[in-house]
């Protein structure tokens, strides 16, 4: 490591902790006494981490709000909101709180709005939607859909986030191989609190009728100026209700079995899955890009070797005992691709799909059937996805999302690449130069990918003895240069970039000065910079206080980008 990355200096102190006591008793009397607090230790619950963000969490980056409050209504967001502007507090509002994008940022002044109260579940069978609030999690409205021959995709990051969130920032999981893959298409319509506290009742909500058939016209519409893609990151308001497409499914019962690390669902009948090994990567793309064109299967995905380890171990000490007689060559021979076979509409047709598919991997493309186990943990219910921190109790996909095959796995090559290079091979988990994950949506029309990067947890607490600064450092400028340099470079869309773990202001030249323009829309909608106050622009703090994460390579391809144009530059 560079003694130019070795230290990272403090942010900079974030502004007074507290709030007045008038603007307190005005929140107060809107909610009501039991659902109100600015007890510091109940506001330090709230403080943003998770996620792999920890290691901001640790440089002050994350801070508790000055005070929480439990509205019941979306009349009752509107009243804070407003009370917010009047008196201009900064707010920002949540529900499951499992990363850091509802977080306070490098401030003690802004107050938390907890969204839990507002727990709409309405399923409407024939016309397949459902109306939900931002306290509905993944995994209760799966349960409650599948009692209907219904289901929604499930996100990668497990059961447990809320779905109004999750569809607000990313809202995509495997299943989106047949469900369309951007949620503001799926909105049938939403309750938009916008950043001044006006109500905006989008869709079905507009008077409050069955219209389910509600669509979009051709051209923009609301939904994107409070969605968006990877720019606003809530920043636009708060969704208090939305009605979003659910999709048949088959009628046969996931029984849960099992507790713990052993939860998991049996399989039934028309539900299958299958684990099928290939010699070569190009092989593995081959066999996969058929599937989707012949238009079979619920799902499938590339499977890294050390998920493989991961499932099997009951703990950390069994993954290593694992792992560590993995070589770069047994990675390099090994390629699983995993593929879900459901019988939407009988069980003969999961028989013919399974025919087709054996027919393309093992008979054209040389694959082995594994022996595979028919329960699910990681697909429908997400029982158990924590287990993806289990290697070294920190995770982080640096780089999610998804764009065309080409650019998908072009940049996947270079992850794998930068990884074992100084200094981050010292820094990072050795995955044996092991391709990320990637999994056709839409029928193969975009592929999606997370680059996942593990850190020792202990070397990233100041707190504990381990604490190295290298690790700190490396993991910033993996984040800061390493990543942001290959995302310009392929024009892959970073679903995670972009504000959240990337800077605008650094992204921003080379990508058509796109931060200008995002910044004075939301201008537009919220004049006092209440709503998520310095979430656009934390990772520019972030930068600012360490400048030396920006390596002279990336500065170099951002400028060269930023002057002479994608299409020109020497890239």
């Amino acid at each position: 490591m560079s003694e130019e990355v070795k230290t990272v200096e403090e942010a900079p102190p974030p502004p007074p902790m507290g709030i007045d006591d008038e603007p307190f008793a005005e929140l107060e009397a809107i909610v009501g006494s039991k659902y109100i607090t600015k007890s510091p230790t109940i506001c330090q619950a709230y403080t943003g981490r998770g996620y792999g963000r920890e290691a901001f969490w640790y440089q002050g980056m994350t801070t508790r709000p000055c005070c929480v409050c439990l509205p019941a209504s979306t009349e009752e967001v509107s009243r804070i909101v407003k009370l917010c502007n009047r008196y201009d507090i900064p707010y920002t509002a949540g529900s499951t709180y499992w990363a850091v994008a509802a977080s306070c940022m490098f401030r003690g002044d802004i107050v938390m709005i907890d969204l839990k109260r507002l727990d709409t579940l309405e399923i409407d069978e024939k016309n397949m939607y459902v109306k939900i609030g931002p306290s509905i999690i993944y995994s209760q409205l799966q349960a409650e859909l599948m009692k209907r021959d219904l289901y929604i995709y499930m996100p990668g990051g497990g059961g447990q986030p809320s779905v109004v969130s999750n569809q607000m920032f990313q809202g995509q999981g495997i299943l989106n191989y047949r469900i369309c893959a951007w949620p503001e298409r799926r909105f049938n319509g939403a309750n938009w609190v916008n950043p001044e506290g006006e109500v905006i009742r989008c869709g079905i909500f507009m008077d409050r009728e069955d219209h389910a058939a509600y669509g979009q016209a051709p051209g923009p519409d609301l939904f994107g100026i409070f969605k968006g893609n990877t720019a606003w990151w809530g920043t636009m308001g708060t969704l208090t209700e939305i009605a979003t497409k659910v999709y048949p499914f088959q009628p046969e019962r996931m029984i849960p079995d099992g507790l713990g690390r052993d939860a998991a669902l049996d399989l039934p009948p028309r539900v299958q899955y299958q684990n099928y090994t290939l010699t070569t990567e190009e092989a593995l793309q081959g066999a996969m890009q058929e599937l989707y064109r012949e238009q079979i299967c619920g799902a499938l995905n590339r499977v890294p070797m050390f998920w493989r380890d991961i499932a099997k171990a009951g703990s950390r000490q069994e993954f290593w005992d694992l792992w560590s007689k993995v070589t770069e060559q047994d990675t390099a021979n090994t390629h699983i691709i995993r593929v879900l076979f459901i019988g939407y509409t009988s069980q003969k047709q999961l028989d013919y799909e399974m025919k087709v598919a054996e027919d393309i991997i093992v008979k054209k493309y040389g694959g082995t059937a594994r022996r595979t186990k028919q329960t699910d943990d990681g697909t429908f219910l997400y029982s158990i996805v924590t287990g993806m921190w289990k290697p070294t109790g920190f995770y982080a996909s640096s780089c999610v999302g998804f764009e065309s095959t080409r650019c998908t796995l072009t940049l996947n090559d270079q992850q794998v690449e930068a990884l074992n290079k100084e200094p981050y091979n010292s820094v990072f988990f050795e995955q044996h130069k092991e391709h990320p994950w990637y999994a056709p949506f839409n029928l193969g029309r975009v592929m999606y990918s997370e680059f996942m990067a593990y850190l020792d947890c202990e070397k990233i607490d100041p707190a504990n003895s381990k604490f190295d600064m290298n690790h700190v450092g490396g993991l910033l400028t993996f984040l800061h240069s390493e990543i942001p340099m290959r995302v310009i470079q392929t024009g892959y869309s970073n679903l995670f970039g972009n504000g959240h773990i990337n800077s605008k202001t650094e992204l921003g030249p080379a990508s058509h000065n796109y931060h200008e323009w995002v910044w004075k829309l939301k201008a537009e909608f919220d004049p006092k910079d209440v709503c998520r106050k310095g979430l656009g622009d934390h990772m520019d703090v972030v930068i600012q206080s360490a400048p030396q994460v920006l390596t002279e390579e990336y500065k170099a391809v951002r400028d060269n980008l930023a002057s002479r144009g994608w299409k020109d530059a020497e890239i």
